[in-house]
C-alpha cells in the first residue's frame, strides 16, 4: 500500500483474516493511503471480520459475488451513501439472477433455492463437454451451483453450495450458517464446517478452527459455543483445532474432501457403552428404534428417528429396568445416552416439575408457545422446533399429571388459567404467539381468550389439525337439539365417503381405528360417570391413574369445553380434504368464534 498507493485492494476472505493478523506490525506503512474502498469475493466473509476490517482502515468493505463463467462479476453490494448489507453479496451487476427450486420453477423474494444467471457476460458452454452443458444450463440459465435468496429490496444472499449441503439424517443443513456461528467465539480465527461419514446418519457435521494469535479454547467450550447457539442437529459433533486451513490456489478452502485430509485427527464416530448403566440404555435405545447395531453413547435420540411414541416406549422400559420413572421432557435436556446415563447415576436426582418445557429456548424473536396433544407430552413438538431455526425461540406446555405426583386438571379454562401464569412467568407483556395441536389446540384457543380478557395481545393463535367439539347456542348454524342427530348423520356419511376412496387393508385399518376411537368414548363415558359421582358425594376422584388415562381425561374435557368467542384472529392448519368433506369439516368452524375472522392453510 506504501509503494503503489492503492484507491482500493480486493481479496478472499482469508486473506483479508491475514491482513488482520498482522496489521498491527505495518500500521503506519498504510497511513496516507487515498483508499476508498475494500472487496471481497470468493466466499462468505464473517461479518466480525467485516467490522474489524472497517474499523482498523477506516472505510467500507464491500462484498460481491463472482464465478469465472460470468466474466467474473454477478453482484455486488454498492458504495455508500447506497446502503450495504452485511451478509449479502448486493445487487445484481451485471448478468440478470434468478431463484428456482428443484424443479426449475423460479422462486419468489425471501425463498430458498439455486441461483441461476444469464446474460451476454455468462459463457454459452463448456468446449468439448455436452454432458456438463446439458446439467449446467435450464432454458438458457445458468445453473452457478449456489443456494440463495432475494431479500425485499433486491439483494441477494447466498447460503451456501449444492454440493456442500449436510444431509444428517433427513436434516439439511448449511455449512457456512455453522461458519458464521464459530466465527464469533472470540478465540477462533477461521471456522470450516464439512461432512463426515456416519454409519445411521449418511453423514455427520465436524468443523475445522484456527485460532486466533495468543488465544486459547478447547473443542468442548467450542461445541457448548455453537450449542447455545445452534439447534441441536447443527451442532457440530467434532471439533478439530488446526494450525491452517488447507487451501486451494486462490485461496478458497475446498470443503469437499476435508474428511479425507482430516481422517487423521478425526476421533472414530462410534463410541460404545462404557459400564452397565450404558450397556444397558444402549441396548433399551437399540430395541426401541429398531436398530440392528450396538447404539453409541453421543448419537442423538431424535437424530435417530426417535418420536413421542418411542420416548414412551423409552421411558417405560427404563423404569422398569432402572426403577425410575423420568419426565419424557428430560429427553430434551438429555437426548443421548451418554446424558441419560448421568441423570440415572445420581441416586438422588429428581427432575424439576414445571409446565413450561424449553424445547429451544435460544433466540432474538419473541417465544412460539406450543400446548400438549391429549398426551399431555410436548416430545411431537422437537421437529417443528427445529425447522423454524435457532433464532425462534420455542416452549412447550405439558400437562400436570405426566410425573405421577400432581391431580391432572379436568378443565380446559383450568388448565389454560394455570398456562397463561407459566407463559407470562417468562414473558410477561406479550405480545404472544400461541400454537396447539389437536386437543392442545382446544386449550390455546382458551389461553388466548383469557390472556385477551387481560388487555395482553396475542399475536398468533395457530391451531394444528383442532376441531370445534361444541358450540355455543347462538354460534351454531343448526338448533342445538338436532345438532346431535346432524353430527350422526355427517359422520355417516364422511365415514362411507372415506372408505370409498381406500382399498384393502388400509380399508380394514381405517375400520379398526374407528372401533378403537369407539372403545376410547366407551372409556371416556366411564370417567363422566365416576367424575359425576365423586363430585356428588364432595370427594375428589383419587389420584391413581396411568399415561392412558390421563390421554381420557384429556379427551373428555375436550369433549366438555364450551368454547366462547374470541375477538382476535385464528389460523388454522389442517390436512388438505375434497371439497364434499371440507365443505362440512368441523375444523373450519373456529372461523364462528373468531371476530377477527379464520386464516386457513391446507398442506
Amino acid at each position: 500500500m506504501a509503494e503503489f498507493q492503492p484507491t482500493w485492494y480486493t481479496a478472499v476472505p482469508t486473506v483479508h483474516q491475514a491482513v488482520l493478523a498482522h496489521a498491527g506490525v505495518y500500521r503506519e506503512a498504510g497511513t496516507g493511503c487515498p483508499l476508498r474502498f475494500v472487496r471481497s469475493s470468493s466466499s462468505a466473509l464473517p461479518p466480525r471480520v467485516m467490522a474489524e476490517l472497517e474499523g482498523m482502515l477506516g472505510v467500507p468493505v464491500i462484498e460481491s459475488y463472482g464465478m469465472t463463467e460470468a466474466s467474473h462479476q454477478i453482484a455486488s453490494n454498492p458504495l455508500p451513501p447506497a446502503q450495504r448489507k452485511p451478509g449479502s453479496v448486493g445487487l445484481a451487476a451485471g448478468p440478470e439472477i434468478a431463484i428456482i427450486d428443484e424443479t426449475g420453477n423460479f422462486l419468489p423474494e425471501g425463498k430458498t433455492g439455486e441461483i441461476v444467471i444469464r446474460g451476454p457476460s455468462v459463457i454459452l458452454g463448456y468446449e468439448s463437454n455436452p454432458n456438463a452443458n446439458k446439467s449446467a444450463f435450464v432454458d438458457r440459465w445458468f445453473r452457478t451451483g449456489d443456494l440463495g435468496y432475494f431479500d425485499k429490496d433486491g439483494y441477494l444472499f447466498i447460503t451456501g453450495r449444492l454440493k456442500e449441503i449436510i444431509n444428517r439424517g433427513g436434516e439439511k443443513i448449511s455449512p457456512r450458517e455453522v461458519d458464521e456461528v464459530l466465527v464469533d467465539h472470540p478465540a477462533v480465527a477461521e471456522a470450516v464446517t464439512f461432512a463426515v461419514p456416519h454409519a445411521t446418519l449418511s453423514e455427520d457435521v465436524a468443523a475445522a478452527v484456527v485460532l486466533r494469535q495468543s488465544a486459547f479454547a478447547t473443542e468442548k467450550e467450542i461445541r457448548e459455543f455453537a450449542s447455545a447457539r445452534l439447534a441441536p442437529y447443527k451442532v457440530p459433533s467434532q471439533v478439530l483445532i488446526v494450525e491452517r486451513m488447507p487451501k486451494g490456489a486462490t485461496g478458497k478452502v475446498q470443503r469437499i474432501g476435508l474428511a479425507e485430509k482430516f481422517a487423521p485427527q478425526l476421533k472414530p464416530e462410534f463410541v460404545p457403552p462404557g459400564d452397565q448403566v450404558e450397556n444397558a440404555l444402549a441396548r433399551i435405545w437399540a430395541e426401541i428404534l429398531g436398530i440392528q447395531r450396538v447404539v453409541g453413547i453421543r448419537d442423538n435420540f431424535f437424530a435417530l428417528g426417535g418420536d413421542s411414541l418411542r420416548a414412551a416406549a423409552l421411558f417405560a422400559r427404563i423404569q422398569e429396568i432402572f426403577g425410575k420413572k423420568l419426565p419424557l421432557a428430560t429427553l430434551f435436556q438429555a437426548p443421548t445416552v451418554e446424558q441419560l446415563a448421568d441423570i440415572l447415576r445420581q441416586e438422588q436426582w429428581s427432575a424439576p416439575w414445571s409446565s413450561l418445557v424449553a424445547i429451544q429456548p435460544k433466540g432474538s424473536k419473541p417465544p412460539f408457545f406450543c400446548v400438549h396433544g391429549p398426551g399431555g407430552h410436548v416430545l411431537n413438538y422437537s421437529h417443528l422446533a427445529s425447522r423454524l431455526g435457532e433464532d425462534q425461540p420455542f416452549y412447550g406446555l405439558q400437562a400436570l399429571g405426566l410425573d405421577g405426583k400432581q391431580p391432572p386438571h379436568r378443565r380446559i379454562e383450568e388448565m389454560a388459567t394455570h398456562y397463561v401464569k407459566e407463559i407470562r412467568s417468562l414473558w410477561p407483556n406479550g405480545p404472544y404467539f400461541l400454537g396447539g395441536f389437536c386437543f392442545g389446540g382446544q386449550v390455546a384457543f382458551e389461553i388466548a381468550r383469557q390472556l385477551e380478557a387481560q388487555g395482553l395481545k396475542v399475536a398468533l393463535l395457530a391451531l394444528f389439525e383442532a376441531y370445534v367439539r361444541r358450540y355455543p347456542k347462538s354460534l351454531s348454524d343448526i338448533p342445538l337439539p338436532s345438532y346431535g342427530v346432524y353430527r350422526f348423520v355427517r359422520n355417516i356419511v364422511l365415514h362411507m365417503h372415506a372408505l370409498l376412496q381406500l382399498r384393502g387393508k388400509d380399508r380394514s385399518q381405517y375400520v379398526l381405528r374407528r372401533i378403537w376411537n369407539a372403545k376410547t368414548k366407551l372409556k371416556m363415558s366411564t370417567w363422566k360417570i365416576l367424575n359425576g359421582f365423586f363430585s356428588f358425594i364432595n370427594v375428589p376422584l383419587p389420584n391413581v391413574f396411568s399415561l392412558r388415562d390421563l390421554y381420557l381425561i384429556h379427551c373428555q374435557a375436550g369433549k366438555d369445553y364450551m368454547p366462547q368467542p374470541y375477538p382476535g384472529r385464528v389460523t388454522v392448519f389442517v390436512v388438505q380434504q375434497s371439497p364434499e368433506i371440507r365443505s362440512h369439516d368441523p375444523r373450519l368452524a373456529w372461523g364462528k368464534l373468531a371476530a377477527g375472522g379464520i386464516e386457513i392453510h391446507e398442506f
